[in-house]
């Protein structure tokens, strides 16, 4: 991206863009400053190095999850909410949707409920759990970047230390009940979230990873029946690690009750 593609970007995303441009990023270097977006959201981060600051450009900028496709939510699930860039950006743009935003790592939780307060969002409930196929305990093992932490030590590559761990507490997916709009961002436990049952809402978003044994296109077959899926497995490049797809509910198709009479023309 051209510099001056940068410096447009950051003034559209930021109220505050002069900290995220020279000589505030002279200055700041990646200490932490409050953000202030133009979608009313607002974050204790880093700068334009920070993990968060990424997260912000995928999912504001380059817009990710193509939130345009999201009507009129009533429950919103994100599991792997980290800092919070997805699950409050929802809150300001659907007042009336309650967003419950889980997230495992202490110091990661931790910075998602001050942005919270930060952002004076009230239709967000932040839940510091895991999310497996049981209720119960798990070891997450930590990535270099908090967005890179997992229960299966294999995803760490070079990323990590599998001595580097922590013990969580875990939920179903079945704790929310149903919901309208699910964020899935498990670093591989999408693989056992999904093992038995296929979710049933309006607008799935999942990041999939490969993950040694398992085939990562079969899984995603799994809910071409009840979803159209963007863009199509085979469209992902075969040594791609991971990769974010989009589901959208297809409508039901119609069916013939045959217990009505039929009239033939004449």
């Amino acid at each position: 991206m051209a510099r001056w593609e940068k410096l447009w970007m950051r003034m559209m995303l930021f109220k505050n863009w002069y900290l995220f441009v020279f000589p505030g990023t002279r200055i700041l270097s990646e200490r932490p400053r409050i953000a202030r977006l133009r979608n009313g959201t607002v974050f204790r981060m880093g700068g334009t190095n920070s993990t968060t600051y990424r997260v912000m450009v995928d999912i504001l900028w380059n817009d990710e999850y193509r939130l345009g496709a999201i009507r009129d939510p009533r429950c919103i699930v994100d599991l792997g909410a980290n800092v919070g860039v997805f699950a409050l950006t929802v809150a300001k743009r659907f007042p009336n949707a309650h967003i419950y935003a889980v997230e495992p790592v202490p110091e990661t939780f931790a910075q998602l409920v001050e942005n919270i307060r930060l952002s004076g969002v009230t239709n967000v409930t932040p839940l510091q759990n895991a999310v497996a196929h049981t209720y119960g305990t798990r070891t997450l093992y930590l990535g270099e970047s908090s967005v890179e932490h997992t229960l299966f030590p294999s995803l760490l590559g070079d990323h990590g230390n599998p001595s580097h761990h922590i013990t969580v507490e875990t939920l179903p997916l079945s704790h929310f009940g149903t919901c309208d709009v699910l964020k899935v961002d498990v670093e591989g436990a999408e693989y056992e979230l999904f093992e038995d049952t296929i979710p049933d809402c309006d607008y799935l978003m999942m990041d999939v990873h490969r993950i040694e044994g398992t085939a990562m296109n079969a899984f995603l077959q799994r809910f071409e029946k009840q979803y159209h899926i963007d863009p199509q497995p085979e469209d992902i490049a075969q040594d791609a690690t991971n990769a974010e797809f989009r589901f959208t509910k297809k409508a039901p198709e119609p069916t013939t009750d045959e217990s009505l009479p039929r009239h033939d023309m004449q």
